[in-house]
């Protein structure tokens, strides 16, 4: 899976982890496209029944066996997203493991109470297929999604068209904290 632009430029003169109200070339592409929940865990594949685990391959770094490429290396930042296989043997994999492998090919979350923290605040694991849960009546401007991402306790959003993603935005792409807790 190809890194997802933001739909909103970041604010290279201020707090890089903020976003601008300029919109990004992504914005453009949301015209027709499907808002849908970013789900917080980590990214994996399903391919002919066997599980692929993002792999971030780096500036500096030798790509480990088995790695493919998802895109080009970033010309900016020298990283180059792609997938490995996941390995049964590996302690590191035992997550992915452990949930029930999803009988469709295509990307997926896996989250569950031993990714990240828990931010979704499931019981289990499981893989959350990308694009498959679809918002409606979501605002595309910069003050809408501030509003938006203030009143519901999600992630973030990420529009898809033609069964591709084309941007996304995060709620800590406003200063919003991440994940909500009781208080905030």
């Amino acid at each position: 899976m190809k890194k997802i632009p933001s739909i909103f430029e970041r604010d290279w003169d201020g707090d890089r982890s903020l976003v601008t109200d300029k919109p990004t070339e992504a914005h453009t592409m949301l015209d027709g496209a499907t808002a849908t929940r970013k789900w917080d865990g980590t990214a994996a594949m399903v391919r002919d029944g066997r599980v692929y685990k993002r792999y971030d391959c780096k500036p500096g770094k030798t790509a480990p066996d088995g790695f493919e490429p998802a895109q080009d290396k970033d010309e900016k930042t020298g990283h180059w997203p792609g997938w490995i296989p996941v390995d049964r043997g590996k302690p590191e994999d035992k997550w992915f493991c452990d949930a029930d492998l999803p009988e469709n090919d295509g990307t997926y979350e896996l989250c569950g109470p031993k990714i990240g923290g828990n931010p979704e605040g499931f019981d289990h694991h499981l893989f959350l297929e990308h694009g498959n849960l679809p918002l409606y009546h979501i605002p595309t401007d910069y003050d809408g999604l501030l509003d938006f991402f203030t009143q519901f306790r999600l992630e973030g959003i990420v529009w898809w068209k033609d069964g591709e993603p084309v941007g996304k935005i995060k709620r800590r792409d406003f200063g919003l904290p991440w994940p909500v807790t009781e208080e905030g």
